[in-house]
């Protein structure tokens, strides 16, 4: 299952997994609500003016994303950038079809160990530098363990539906031990997390956006959305799983330097 909107198919709908299309729909970012806070530093990634995934302003000319939101499998498994041709992103703004500073993404650079939920990040450089605050990088190796975090992103907020929010949604999370998820996935780099409020989650749409701690104008990245984490099929009663940001600093200071 992947929560992005898929480049390839963008002008169909959002993907929908077989898993989902067996699970039978009920109504259910699932639950969310609109924010009521300001994020300077989030963003909407559309292909050919056609929302597809979100992500994160982590440097004035950088968005950090879930790789999986720009790249194409090959016969090995291996993972295989798509051109940025096309590709733009609207920053800082909780409307994304207005609104925020604007950019056309040059590059993409996907994580060199990029396979299925693995390593799962990509960074876009962007044509020029925008004045949005950046979102920092969590250096903690453990996420937090109580309500503290959130999840944001314009993903579905109803399993019956393909519609996605016009306005930006936010839920509270809870991070939750790994030996609940029952994907394959790296516990060591990745975390799993549900919505704090029963019924609530990050669903289709919302990969590749963050999910944050902190105040306003001052967030904290500790998070890229994924997938999911489990077999559950829907996305307001199972898991999902994120991408540990602590793990990546490197790379992403690195390649942003380079």
């Amino acid at each position: 299952m992947r929560l992005c909107l898929s480049i390839a198919a963008i002008a169909a709908s959002l993907l929908v997994t077989p898993a989902a299309m067996g699970a039978q729909m009920a109504p259910a970012i699932i639950g969310g609500k609109t924010v009521t806070d300001s994020y300077d530093f989030m963003t909407s990634l559309d292909h050919d003016k056609k929302f597809f995934c979100g992500g994160s302003l982590v440097a004035p000319g950088w968005v950090l994303t879930a790789a999986h939101c720009v790249t194409d499998t090959g016969q090995n498994g291996e993972s295989i950038p798509r051109s940025p041709q096309g590709v733009t992103a609207r920053i800082g703004s909780d409307d994304r079809t207005a609104g925020g500073s604007t950019a056309t993404v040059k590059q993409i650079v996907v994580n060199p160990g990029h396979k299925g939920s693995a390593a799962d990040l990509a960074l876009l450089r962007l044509d020029h530098a925008v004045p949005n605050k950046p979102a920092g990088l969590s250096a903690d190796p453990e996420p937090p363990q109580d309500r503290s975090a959130r999840a944001i992103g314009w993903g579905r907020t109803n399993e019956s539906t393909q519609d996605i929010p016009q306005k930006l949604q936010e839920i509270s999370t809870r991070i939750v031990p790994g030996d609940r998820c029952t994907t394959d996935m790296d516990r060591n780099r990745n975390f799993c997390a549900e919505g704090a409020v029963p019924g609530t989650s990050a669903c289709e749409g919302d990969s590749g956006g963050p999910q944050i701690r902190g105040r306003e104008g001052d967030w904290e990245l500790i998070g890229v959305t994924s997938g999911p984490a489990d077999n559950d099929g829907k996305c307001s009663t199972g898991y999902g799983q994120w991408t540990k940001v602590e793990s990546y600093r490197d790379w992403i200071n690195t390649t942003i330097r380079g």
